[in-house]
């Protein structure tokens, strides 16, 4: 398998962070992780693996805080009574 596991991790931890704005990184980020995870256990290659763990877990962590803001933003707008 060689890197296989690895270098998918960092294509969707990529694929994640570029679309962060839409909450994508929600559910790659995750995928990603996991399968730096099983790089980790299966491939030959540990720093592909650790460095899309990395990225996976950066685009889960943006991915999260933007659906936070734009909640809270949502939240705020439909209710005006919390910003008079």
């Amino acid at each position: 398998m060689g890197k296989t596991y690895g270098i998918l991790s960092i294509i969707f931890g990529i694929i994640g962070i570029a679309l962060y704005f839409v909450a994508l990184g929600v559910i790659l980020g995750p995928i990603s992780i996991i399968l730096g995870l099983i790089g980790l256990k299966k491939d030959d290659s540990n720093v592909v693996s650790i460095i899309g763990i990395i990225i996976g877990i950066f685009a889960l962590v943006l991915s999260i805080i933007i659906l936070v803001l734009v909640i809270t933003l949502i939240f705020t707008i439909l209710n005006p009574e919390t910003y008079t």
